[in-house]
């Protein structure tokens, strides 16, 4: 029987929150019963790590609609090198001012680094949807 839950989007979802590893074992599963389905259920599967390939461009049209405070939250959850991406599309000063930011803000719950981190993942998705960006292949 075919399963009826929420769709393609919901099973990203889902799928987004397991593990690593039962990520790459549940997607192939589904595309032996159903590869149209496992087809629509990739697409969906936008993680916040896709972001740290965005052209510079597109990062900083993504960048356009973030809100600061959001920023800084979910880049705290990230090494140096991670942030780069997110740097390089800034005026230097305005990275200056994001890095201070970080530097200032103290501990941040993870939860509160991941829920920023899908509220940008969110609207970049968005942005792709409409056509104003291109995220992954």
């Amino acid at each position: 029987a075919p399963l009826m839950l929420g769709g393609p989007r919901e099973a990203a979802n889902l799928i987004n929150l397991a593990a690593g590893e039962m990520r790459s074992t549940v997607l192939p599963a589904i595309a032996e019963r159903d590869a149209p389905l496992a087809e629509r259920i990739e697409e969906e599967l936008f993680t916040f790590e896709m972001l740290f390939a965005l052209d510079p461009m597109a990062m900083g049209r993504l960048l356009r609609d973030v809100d600061n405070e959001k920023l800084v939250d979910a880049l705290k959850g990230l090494k140096e090198p991670e942030r780069e991406p997110f740097f390089a599309a800034m005026s230097s000063r305005a990275a200056d001012g994001v890095r201070d930011e970080i530097e200032l803000r103290g501990r941040v719950a993870k939860s509160e680094v991941a829920l920023a981190q899908k509220s940008i993942v969110d609207l970049a998705r968005a942005l792709a949807d409409a056509g104003e960006i291109v995220i992954g292949s």
